[in-house]
């Protein structure tokens, strides 16, 4: 009997009917397997992992969206039938592999949506017993960290460029005449919107931190003592200080 699922995901530029799963119980490669309804995103037709994969690296935030959808609907399948979980584990290698891009504007969606698509995964024993997944979770970690401005305070202000309209003495841009004011005014609107951007990716990424940091810690203190060596090479991919070292 085939059984199927649709979600539908909505992206910047379009809406995705998504049938996250229907199998007959005939296995072969777990990311070849075919969903029984094609995918259409953007345009694009997806009916399997390896056609989620053709995403990338042309559109990182399409694919981690992709991604953590088909895994937290697949996931539900999990329990009927086992070659459900092996195509999950197989996207969850392959996300954990990608890393999300330098645009700050980006980073923000494809951070937030690669974590979702780790965290669907986390309670496979598959996940969390197998060392080079461990390993993997830790490098994200490491990456996320990698990209937070410590001590970060948010920046910007919903008043960009008033200084800049009161030297003037008028209420609005259209009103300026003076061609040095109107560059700072715009100066300062870009700067203003680069500000709201880090801010955004920021907070992001410290919500991220935070949950992957207690699943690791979680995880690292259930790990016996005498794989004393594996703990300190999640340590250091994780970018863990000495701080929270002392936690374990």
């Amino acid at each position: 009997m085939k059984t199927s699922f649709v979600v539908i995901i909505a992206f910047g530029a379009g809406t995705a009917i998504l049938p996250v799963w229907a199998i007959d119980g005939t296995a072969t490669n777990a990311s070849t397997i075919r969903m029984e309804k094609r995918v259409e995103v953007d345009g694009r037709s997806l009916q399997s992992v390896s056609e989620v994969e053709r995403l990338w690296p042309s559109e990182p935030d399409t694919y981690f969206c992709a991604a953590a959808t088909f895994a937290k609907i697949a996931l539900g399948q999990v329990h009927t039938n086992a070659a459900v979980k092996t195509t999950v584990l197989v996207l969850f290698d392959n996300v954990l592999q990608k890393t999300c891009p330098p645009d700050d504007q980006q980073a923000i969606t494809c951070f937030d949506r690669k974590y979702q698509a780790i965290m669907h995964c986390l309670n496979l024993e598959e996940v969390r017993e197998d060392k080079s997944r461990l390993m993997a979770i830790a490098r994200f970690l490491g990456e996320v960290r990698a990209r937070r401005i410590p001590h970060y305070k948010a920046r910007g202000t919903r008043f960009h460029g008033q200084e800049i309209l009161i030297q003037a003495g008028v209420m609005e841009f259209s009103s300026l005449t003076n061609p040095v004011l109107k560059t700072a005014y715009r100066q300062a609107v870009e700067k203003n919107a680069q500000d709201q951007v880090m801010n955004d990716l920021q907070q992001t990424l410290k919500a991220v931190d935070g949950s992957t940091t207690h699943f690791l810690l979680g995880t690292l203190r259930s790990i016996p003592r005498k794989e004393s060596e594996f703990i300190e090479r999640i340590m250091d991919a994780a970018h863990l200080p000495q701080e929270e070292r002392g936690k374990l």
